[in-house]
């Protein structure tokens, strides 16, 4: 194994993930987190920080009123945790998603602006959003990811767009580990069934 994707509903809210960071860097393995970035401990920040490691922080819209609407929580402290670790010397890469008519190429134009004013050289990852179900907006178009990339590489240097292409399959292999869940009092091994 050389990398791990640290991901899943919230990494950073596990009481464990900065032990489980500092041991799989121990390993000598690549990290990457996803996370919302909404709250993050000052443990987990000390282990984040490290070449091996890269932060994907996950910003939904630039909009404050769109953020909370879309995530339920507020965007301030999302971006002042950015801002925090961009400071602290942590990789991070930023991931927005693109949606026709709720997170449109404006919105990610302001959120490119904001990365730039932290470094032009941040990735921006933007995804093409994907309808399920009953889903109140619809899959971006062909010309509209080429656009919100056009855009948004005014701002930056490295922007990153999904969903216009399937990769043809992936090197090696993926394990999923789902952990049980952990008691707090304990101190048990972590790899233990």
């Amino acid at each position: 194994m050389k990398r791990v994707v640290l991901g899943g509903g919230e990494p950073s809210i596990d009481p464990a993930i900065a032990m489980i960071t500092r041991m799989l860097k121990d390993l000598g393995l690549e990290i990457k987190m996803l996370t919302n970035s909404y709250s993050l401990s000052r443990d987990l920040v000390e282990e984040l920080r490290d070449p091996r490691v890269t932060v994907i922080a996950s910003v939904k819209s630039i909009d404050p009123k769109k953020h909370r609407e879309y995530t339920g929580f507020p965007l301030e402290p999302v971006l002042t945790n950015i801002t925090n670790m961009y400071e602290s010397g942590i990789n991070i890469a930023i991931e927005t998603i693109l949606i026709p008519g709720f997170n449109d190429v404006e919105e990610i134009r302001r959120l490119a602006k904001f990365i730039a004013s932290l470094d032009r050289d941040i990735l921006l990852i933007i995804d093409s959003f994907i309808p399920v179900p009953g889903a109140l907006w619809r899959k971006p178009t062909l010309d509209e990811l080429d656009r919100v990339e056009q855009e948004a590489s005014k701002y930056l240097e490295n922007v990153y767009v999904r969903g216009r292409t399937i990769s043809s399959g992936l090197r090696g292999e993926i394990y999923l580990i789902y952990p049980r869940p952990l008691d707090r009092n304990s101190t048990q091994n972590l790899y233990t069934g």
